[in-house]
């Protein structure tokens, strides 16, 4: 925010989406990108009316404001107005893109809430969700349905967008082991690696799935050394029956 006489300051502020203005369609299928709207919203010069500036010893004035993003969420929520002050809808058809660049982030979107109506007070919602492997499905209520990338970009009426930040390229250290047993024996399996070309989602569940696996191999192992040492307590039992006899 900026005072008349130029005094700067900087408020910060936790946001749960980013709600965007869209202006009204003059005509049928009048269409406007995500893009140009967000362009927008960073761009707007906000007037604020009775701030008390504090370099100005208090002073009521009129600032300008306008927003930046300081720290991008994970998932980052886009909803749109598109209710006039009347509650109706405008004719607008909301265009995206499934990867979008916000600041230094890549992020790639996993779901859209469509709303079905002409007025806010009424009407129904349906969402459209992206699989891990890159299928778009729509929920309408208990119906789940596959939807063609087409189709949502063509026919769906965006009413909120999710994205989800892309993680970079990492490689992990991976090393799991057990510890010597008892009879100072090695039991346990050692890897030591790196886990690379993959994302750092994908990289905990390879590193999760073989931890599965080795834990499941003790597991086992455990389970016929103590079957062993029940048949030998068995045995052992048998044998003195035997010179008590």
């Amino acid at each position: 925010m900026t005072c008349p006489r130029g005094h700067a300051h900087k408020v910060s502020e936790s946001f749960l989406n980013v709600s965007l203005d869209v202006p009204f369609g003059g005509r049928k299928n009048s269409s406007i990108h995500l893009k140009s709207l967000l362009r927008g919203f960073l761009s707007k010069n906000e007037t604020i009316h009775g701030y008390k500036c504090s370099d100005c010893n208090d002073r009521v004035c009129t600032v300008n404001r306008r927003y930046s993003f300081e720290n991008l969420p994970d998932v980052l929520a886009f909803h749109f107005k598109l209710f006039d002050s009347m509650v109706r809808k405008k004719n607008v058809q909301i265009a995206f893109d499934e990867q979008i660049k916000v600041g230094d982030s890549m992020y790639k979107a996993i779901s859209v809430v469509e709303h079905l109506g002409r007025a806010l007070h009424y009407g129904h919602y349906v969402s459209y969700c992206r699989r891990s492997d890159g299928v778009w499905v729509r929920c309408n209520d208990s119906q789940v349905s596959s939807v063609s990338k087409s189709e949502l970009r063509n026919r769906v009426k965006p009413y909120m967008i999710f994205y989800q930040k892309i993680r970079r390229h990492v490689e992990l250290p991976v090393k799991i082991e057990k510890e010597e047993s008892d009879s100072g024996d090695e039991n346990g399996i050692v890897i030591n690696g790196k886990v690379s070309g993959a994302t750092i989602e994908d990289d905990i569940d390879q590193i999760f799935g073989k931890k599965k696996k080795i834990e499941e191999k003790i597991k086992e192992e455990e389970k016929i050394k103590e079957e062993e040492k029940i048949k030998e307590e068995k045995h052992d039992t048998e044998n003195e029956k035997l010179d008590k006899l």
